[in-house]
């Protein structure tokens, strides 16, 4: 079986432009933003794989069988996205993208999604563009 780090990196590259590489993976929980979210089963609550590339951030959101939803993919840009301890931010004003997520990574060794290496390219991304 393929580790998650893997199948994030698979579904990303089909949403990559030409000549746009990857840096990092992740996953990611939106966060809860009303009463109805709060009471939901966490398969209801959103998780999302998450792209670090070398022109942007991208996010896919999962569906509750955790396969990529294709359709729901957004591609933003560095200076619409921060982080700060375990919460990413997103500045988009559409609708449908939630504006707050959980870091999700899991263990390093049974996924292996390294949530430092995540940290580390968005900081050195960012800086550099």
């Amino acid at each position: 079986m393929a580790k998650l780090q893997e199948k994030i990196h698979n579904a990303v590259s089909r949403v990559l432009e030409e000549n746009e590489g990857i840096k990092a993976v992740g996953q990611l929980q939106a966060e809860a933003t009303g009463l109805k979210d709060m009471f939901a089963p966490a398969y209801v609550n959103s998780f999302w794989y998450v792209a670090i590339t070398d022109q942007r951030v991208i996010f896919i959101k999962l569906t509750p069988m955790s396969a990529p939803d294709f359709s729901k993919t957004f591609k933003i840009p560095f200076s619409e996205v921060s982080l700060e301890k375990n919460t990413l931010s997103v500045q988009s004003t559409d609708s449908n993208m939630p504006k707050r997520f959980q870091l999700y990574f899991g263990t390093k060794w049974a996924g292996g999604l390294d949530k430092d290496a995540f940290v580390q390219a968005l900081s050195t991304t960012k800086v550099g563009n």
